[in-house]
């Protein structure tokens, strides 16, 4: 599936280059990620052309590592544990909320 396949709200703020879909729409200024109407943008790509986000899983960046990416095939949903062990926090969800603070 292409970006096209996006409702327009969403395929207006992206800009494809190569594999990577990169979101020029709004940026939140405390963590520099993608957002629309108060959501993550790369939540919203994932759930229009992947379906829900199971119960309990995160999305992580897998495939590029760039924030502002959209492309729901760069993401893979995870539990939180692993997205931390990712992160290299050892898979200690807490770690991830004391951050936060």
């Amino acid at each position: 599936m292409t970006a096209d396949a996006l409702p327009p709200e969403l395929r207006s703020r992206i800009e494809v280059s190569g594999e990577c879909w990169i979101w020029i729409g709004e940026i939140r200024k405390s963590d520099g990620r993608p957002i629309f109407k108060k959501a993550y943008a790369y939540r919203l790509t994932y759930e229009s052309l992947r379906g829900p986000i199971p119960d309990g899983l995160v999305l992580h960046h897998r495939t590029c590592k760039r924030k502002r990416c959209v492309n729901p095939w760069h993401t893979a949903a995870i539990t939180q544990g692993d997205h931390m062990r990712e992160h290299g926090f050892g898979g200690d969800a807490n770690v991830g909320q004391a951050l936060k603070t």
